[in-house]
């Protein structure tokens, strides 16, 4: 009888253990990364590179429209040898175009990859001290779980929000003396 009641005794305690105050908390990962100076910094960037993209681009496709329309316009009174070449030429100012087209697609994409591994870092970095220094067990993202509770999770956006900014404080001085380089993101569509 003594046993099964100190057993009793044991599981109780243990139970009680376990159901001590856990902390929980959440944050909204997307409006952290938006707010970012990084992120909005770099945004601005990969803008203007897009644009400058863009430009390069549509003066391509200018040469080859009006190469093209110069050679359908010519081409009854061209001979054979020239017709091929200039198709020749067509050709390889279409390839160069979409050569560029891709590479600098590709570009934007390496940047905006960059960038947003750079800004997600940052984030997990500041979540993860925010909850060792206020004894959270978990710190969801809102967007990725189909449930929060409002009474049993915390939001610790503010927390979050107040450690990005200090990391961007002190490194603000070390900066000066070295450009930080920061990749531009290129917004989804």
């Amino acid at each position: 009888m003594l046993r099964k009641i100190m057993l009793s005794l044991l599981l109780v305690c243990t139970v009680g253990i376990f159901a001590q105050d856990l902390k929980f908390g959440h944050v909204n990962i997307q409006e952290l990364a938006a707010g970012m100076p990084e992120m909005k910094e770099g945004k601005a960037k990969l803008d203007g590179i897009s644009k400058q993209y863009e430009g390069e681009l549509a003066k391509m496709y200018e040469e080859l429209n009006k190469k093209y329309t110069d050679f359908v316009a010519a081409k009854d009174s061209l001979t054979d040898a020239i017709k091929a070449r200039r198709t020749q030429e067509l050709q390889e100012l279409e390839q160069r175009f979409n050569n560029f087209r891709q590479s600098s697609t590709e570009e934007v994409q390496k940047q905006q990859g960059e960038l947003e591994r750079s800004v997600m870092e940052a984030i997990i970095k500041a979540v993860k001290e925010v909850g060792d220094e206020n004894g959270y067990v978990y710190i969801m993202d809102k967007n990725n779980t189909l449930y929060i509770s409002s009474t049993k999770s915390t939001d610790v956006m503010d927390l979050v929000k107040a450690k990005l900014a200090t990391r961007v404080k002190t490194a603000a001085p070390a900066s000066t003396s070295a450009p930080v380089k920061t990749q531009p993101v290129k917004p989804k569509r």
